[in-house]
């Protein structure tokens, strides 16, 4: 249900960590001359110096060997944490866009963070060195392989700081050529060739080239699957026969019928969300939209946010050119030209948007939260403060109602 589809990446466990290792030095073991074994199987290393267990049983007493044990576990929680990190960045630049929010959120502060999960593993390897007085070579884990992990870590935070950049410059561009949040699908790959059709030529030539590329991503299929999850959206049943009539008049290419249809459902999915008794002022209604945009994806929620203050919301006179795609125009029969494909698709795409962004809601002083059209919240006069997913609500101190099961959303 719009901000519902999500892939969610595959972490890397220690075990996972511990997994690799061994596949690795399967592959040294086959290379090595038959009957030799590794240093850490052995009690000799290659200078015929004690080694491993050999030196915990020789050379240190039990409680040092405890705290060997020890160091070496905090070693390999480290690595773990690492490859998740890791693991988290490389996925997130091929998942859909609502995954890339944790991404997003902290690839800012990524390189601090991975640097303070090397730093105690250094410590750990000091430490051992200290207490063992192990040569590096006999380390599993040595400092060398520990060397190419912040390589890669390093690399990982330049991705991640380029891909937050990308990010930042498709989102201005689509908020200049007045576009609501496209489909979930949109890869990396679809965000640079926006930036790079806005970068490389003109304003108006620029505007058709992603005016079709958008209507090519967002053909009569995928408006009709858009339309079919709609109605999984019980709370809204009420409006469904509308929409069906809108979304059939696109397709069909009956825009003079599409447009000023979904123009007032847009509105309407707002005031029902929030179960609103006051009166419609504009100014009420700017100031749900904006708190509907909040629990998102960042970037994606200013696009919606913008392209409904900016651009359906934009104001005139008149005797003055006519803004496009404003709603007053376009109800108040001031606006004869808005029938076109594209109007048409940008109210779609901003309906799905915002019903997307109602996850759950909770009433004001209640600790509970529901899902739209519960029968606990459906009579209430209470304000109502939406999350866009029931893990937002958790976060909040809020519990699942009995009654509803949001959490099964």
């Amino acid at each position: 249900m719009g901000k519902a589809r999500r892939i969610a990446p595959k972490e890397t466990t220690i075990a996972d960590a511990h997994d690799a290792r061994a596949e690795g030095q399967g592959r040294h073991e086959s290379q090595q001359t038959p009957g030799t074994t590794l240093p850490a199987q052995s009690d000799v290393n290659g200078a015929g110096k004690p080694t491993g267990s050999s030196l915990i049983g020789r050379n240190l007493d039990l409680s040092s060997a405890s705290q060997l044990r020890t160091l070496q576990a905090g070693a390999a929680t480290s690595i773990g944490d690492t490859a998740k990190v890791g693991r988290s960045i490389s996925s997130a630049m091929s998942l859909p866009a609502e995954i890339m929010k944790g991404v997003i959120g902290a690839s800012e502060g990524l390189a601090e963070s991975i640097a303070a999960i090397l730093q105690p593993v250094r410590d750990v390897w000091s430490q051992i060195g200290k207490l063992t007085q192990i040569p590096e070579s006999s380390i599993a884990w040595n400092p060398h392989f520990m060397k190419q992990w912040q390589d890669a870590a390093g690399c990982l935070a330049e991705s991640a700081s380029g891909f937050r950049a990308l990010v930042i410059k498709y989102t201005a561009t689509l908020i200049t050529f007045r576009w609501p949040p496209p489909t979930m699908e949109t890869d990396s790959g679809d965000m640079q060739h926006i930036v790079n059709i806005s970068d490389s030529l003109s304003h108006t030539e620029a505007e058709t080239e992603i005016d079709a590329f958008m209507l090519q991503r967002h053909g009569s299929d995928y408006v009709k699957e858009r339309l079919d999850e709609w109605k999984h959206h019980s709370w809204i049943s009420n409006r469904f026969p509308i929409l069906v009539a809108a979304v059939n008049a696109h397709v069909q290419g009956l825009y003079e019928l599409s447009v000023p249809t979904l123009l007032p459902q847009i509105e309407g999915v707002i005031w029902e969300g929030y179960g609103s008794t006051s009166r419609c002022l504009q100014r009420e209604e700017m100031r749900l939209a904006t708190a509907l945009c909040s629990d998102g994806l960042d970037f994606l929620d200013d696009m919606a946010k913008r392209f409904f203050l900016d651009t359906l919301l934009q104001e005139f006179n008149l005797g003055e050119p006519v803004p496009g795609l404003s709603r007053h125009a376009i109800l108040h029969g001031i606006d004869t030209h808005y029938a076109t494909q594209i109007n048409s698709l940008k109210l779609i795409l901003l309906f799905d948007y915002f019903l997307g962004a109602f996850g759950v809601v909770s009433l004001d002083n209640s600790m509970t939260y529901h899902k739209l059209g519960c029968p606990h919240i459906q009579h209430s006069a209470s304000h109502r403060t939406v999350y866009g997913s029931h893990e937002s609500a958790r976060r909040a101190g809020k519990k699942p109602c009995r009654s509803c099961h949001p959490e099964h959303l």
